[in-house]
């Protein structure tokens, strides 16, 4: 607050002004994940120790997690992905999700089978956990519909204004909210989504083995944003 007074002595008077509104930034949300680092946090060095640290934290697990995931879901990192989905439109086998040729959505996600994925993805600080509605198994599909629902849960107050994020970290969140809604004010309602916090990269690309019995999952720019930025 400035404080501003009269310099007439005859006509005294003081009064306030705001300068700037006091927003209090509330502690580390209880349901975010433990590892969780925001972007402005991590900076360049982070982000690679992050890799280093993914590659080899995630090889030894692979020796006693026997779960192998589905070739359309399992990401290569030289060779085309099998899948390029886009998160923020509902998944439906008539989306030319997955070629014809390569498979169908409604095959086990895993072999043998399971019950339950925990998933994280380096910018999200919340797990995905997908739990299957089959007997059978979480399928392809339930991988899918899982990461799209999870995704499109509003964030809350406390969330966005959290010590966790930086003012910087809140303005990639807005960025990102902007170029979802496109300026539709349908979507604009629902505010900030838990999406927004992968920034531009809004497109689910696969699964990678991770450590403690989880999968980290991989995502890219779409297309036509991709040939914008570049």
């Amino acid at each position: 607050m400035t404080v501003v007074r009269s310099n007439d002595p005859s006509h005294p008077f003081t009064y306030t002004v705001p300068t700037a509104r006091t927003v209090y930034l509330s502690r580390k949300p209880r349901h975010w994940r433990k590892g969780y680092k925001s972007p402005s946090s991590q900076g360049k060095l982070g982000n690679y120790l992050g890799k280093i640290t993914s590659i080899v934290t995630g090889s030894p697990a692979s020796f006693r997690f026997p779960y192998r995931l589905n070739p359309l879901i399992l990401y290569r990192s030289r060779d085309p992905t099998s899948i390029f989905y886009d998160i923020r439109v509902r998944p439906s086998p008539d989306l030319g999700l997955i070629p014809q040729s390569v498979g169908d959505v409604y095959e086990l996600a895993t072999s043998p089978p399971t019950q339950r994925l925990l998933i994280w993805h380096p910018k999200l600080p919340w797990k995905i956990k997908i739990q299957s509605n089959s007997p059978n198994g979480i399928s392809v599909m339930d991988v899918l519909i899982g990461i799209h629902e999870q995704l499109r849960c509003t964030i809350g107050h406390h969330e966005y204004y959290t010590v966790e994020l930086t003012s910087e970290d809140r303005q990639r969140l807005s960025d990102a909210f902007q170029v979802r809604c496109g300026g539709d004010p349908v979507e604009m309602v629902g505010g900030v989504r838990r999406i927004d916090f992968l920034g531009l990269e809004s497109c689910f690309v696969g699964l990678s083995r991770s450590r403690n019995e989880t999968w980290e999952m991989k995502t890219a720019i779409p297309p036509r944003q991709r040939m914008i930025i570049d």
